[in-house]
């Protein structure tokens, strides 16, 4: 699942950020196991480590949004159509806003798995994204969920299909999940993706979006000018937005690439083995100093002491020792890419000729152009050190404090300005507690935010108030892409996997072997069906091969499988293009397209047609003409 890739575009050059020869070899070396004494950061969040489909513990945000009690029993509740969802958002936000507190976009040509699913009627049917970048109202109180930087989502209406991003507290990470079905008088379904092909394009396992200028979105005049055109309502979506809103949209998938950071900081920062009362002590100075921060803005931890020299919190120590070469931040940023570079305007029936020669024209380039994937490996966002000055510490501190709300913090506000000394009472209590076995707040844990505040809550002997979203207790049982194929799969199935075809299911079926066509299921089915659909998408398969023989410059589009794949696996980048599974994989798709064209056809000659006039791979069943997913194949 691809879903913020659809948002958009990068920087105004074209080819800015796109290093399509270097990056991925720095990633390749990045993403190798390191040495102890080794002086390449480890990264924070692992691009080839994607995790479990299902949620290790606790739920997404979003499964707690559309939860309801019915007759005693929580079931998902899913408003449709979209602006009914939309409300349901905005009333968790906001009570008497007059102005939408959600981010929205439209992104016509986008680079998502849903990218060709409108059949070329790209302006017809956009694809509409959302993110949530506001704090409900401080009249919602503490019962409100947290759902700013922390809830993302886009919806495509010719596939009925939701991809959803959203925060997990428990679990101290971000969820991918996938609606299906979401129509008039459909059954829609609830279900986490697969996270492997989610973070082929998501590498640092949360939201991602283009740099500016973000000429994929809305904001470029000339999308805008098309999108009227159609006279559609597009779901109560602006038309015309201003880069403002593209600017709030980038900040918060930027914001929300932090908590990966803040997370590994708490836990395995401030974890020393063996010393369980140190690594409790070093998680608890830390929330005093977050918590001192966020209520007083300063970061000295004593508001007395104004311009006194603070001694270095014991935590810094703990992180030197455990990082000391840093760490490598992942890249939440994909290369903007112009579609008009890419889309002839002849392409978008309909036009008026003042509206088609106000557009630029087509240059002899695939619609979708391999160096613009967010499948590419990419290179840190940046090698962080460990803070060594104030101004550093300062943005730690602004990144933990994002966890919690105003409503949060004007709780303990009266605390701080009348009894300083007591929040450091209550945090070390808690800590007690904690060494005790009472709690886990600052137990080896993902930090949790509604976890930490229920404690100091009870330290403090204040009411009991309820905050959402950590105990899950009685919601519908979580089901993933691996609960569905196993229910759906047959004895004939099981047997293919080991058949003539095992390479192919070996580096393809965890994106092509699932019920749904995004990306095309080609390895779904029996071994009669998997014949057909290898035979049906050889062309394309062999074209997305052969892109490894390519420069990355000239590559029409992505190779395949792709880089995160292999990286993945631990395979080489650069041997892979001599590796002899990759030599079978080429040579079966040969033969399934001389099977077709005859034995004398050469296969090369594909490479020089337009990859988007190759035969369809597979054909879904809700009646799309084209399903190809452009990083698959």
């Amino acid at each position: 699942m691809v879903m913020m890739t659809a948002v958009v575009s990068g920087c105004d050059r074209q080819d800015a950020g796109t290093s399509a020869d270097q990056g991925p070899a720095l990633v390749a070396q990045s993403t190798t196991l390191s040495p102890p004494d080794s002086t390449i950061p480890p990264w924070v969040v692992d691009p080839t480590e994607p995790g479990t489909n299902l949620p290790p513990i606790g739920r997404s945000l979003f499964d707690f949004l559309i939860t309801k009690d019915v007759n005693g029993k929580k079931v998902y509740d899913i408003p449709f159509p979209f602006p009914a969802l939309l409300s349901r958002i905005e009333s968790r936000l906001h009570s008497e806003r007059v102005q939408p507190t959600l981010k929205r976009l439209l992104i016509p040509v986008n680079r998502s798995l849903q990218r060709r699913a409108g059949d070329g009627a790209y302006f017809t049917y956009p694809r509409a994204v959302l993110a949530a970048d506001t704090e409900a109202d401080s009249a919602f109180g503490l019962s409100a969920m947290h759902l700013k930087d922390r809830l993302f989502i886009g919806y495509h209406e010719k596939t009925a299909v939701l991809e959803i991003i959203s925060y997990n507290e428990a679990a101290g990470r971000f969820e991918f999940q996938i609606v299906n079905d979401y129509r008039a008088d459909g059954t829609p379904t609830v279900r986490y993706a697969n996270r492997t092909l989610c973070t082929a394009c998501h590498q640092n396992q949360s939201p991602i979006f283009s740099r500016p200028m973000w000429d994929e979105t809305n904001v470029n005049p000339k999308i805008a000018a098309l999108l009227v055109h159609q006279r559609r309502p597009y779901h109560g979506f602006p038309i015309r937005q201003g880069a403002g809103v593209l600017q709030a949209f980038d900040d918060a998938t930027d914001r929300a690439n932090e908590i990966s950071l803040a997370q590994l900081l708490w836990r395995e920062g401030c974890e020393q083995a063996g010393r369980l009362e140190q690594s409790i002590k070093c998680r608890a100075e830390l929330i005093e100093w977050v918590l001192r921060y966020a209520l007083s803005k300063r970061l000295v931890p004593d508001r007395q002491t104004s311009d006194a020299t603070v001694e270095p919190p014991s935590f810094l120590a703990a992180w030197r020792t455990r990082w000391p070469s840093g760490l490598a931040i992942p890249n939440p940023d994909i290369p903007n890419r112009n579609p008009f570079r890419y889309v002839a305007v002849s392409e978008f029936p309909g036009l008026s000729e003042v509206e088609a020669t106000a557009l630029e024209g087509r240059e002899p380039r695939s619609l979708f152009r391999g160096p613009y994937e967010p499948t590419l490996p990419r290179e840190p966002l940046e090698m962080w050190a460990v803070p060594d000055t104030p101004q550093a510490l300062e943005r730690v501190m602004a990144s933990f404090a994002q966890f919690f709300t105003k409503a949060d913090l004007n709780r303990l506000k009266p605390l701080m300005h009348r009894q300083p000394e007591r929040l450091k009472q209550v945090v070390r209590a808690v800590a007690q507690s904690t060494l005790m076995g009472r709690t886990d707040v600052f137990a080896n844990q993902p930090f949790r935010r509604v976890a930490l505040l229920a404690a100091l809550d009870q330290q403090l002997a204040t009411p009991v108030v309820a905050r959402c979203c950590l105990d899950d207790h009685g919601m519908p049982p979580p089901v993933d892409d691996e609960v569905v194929s196993h229910h759906s799969a047959d004895a004939a199935h099981e047997t293919s996997l080991i058949g003539e075809h095992k390479l192919f299911h070996q580096h393809c079926a965890a994106c092509h072997h699932g019920e749904d066509s995004f990306p095309p299921n080609f390895l779904h089915g029996s071994p009669a069906e998997i014949e057909a659909n290898l035979t049906q998408c050889a062309d394309r398969i062999f074209v997305r091969l052969s892109m490894w023989d390519t420069a990355g410059s000239e590559q029409l589009e992505a190779p395949m499988p792709p880089a995160m794949h292999l990286l993945h696996h631990r395979i080489n980048l650069g041997q892979w293009k001599s590796h002899p599974d990759l030599q079978v994989l080429r040579k079966e798709a040969v033969a399934a397209i001389q099977r077709k064209q005859g034995a004398t056809f050469n296969p090369e000659d594909l490479l020089r047609q337009d990859y988007d006039t190759l035969p369809a791979c597979i054909a879904p069943s809700h009646e799309l003409a084209e399903t190809t997913e452009a990083h698959h194949g």
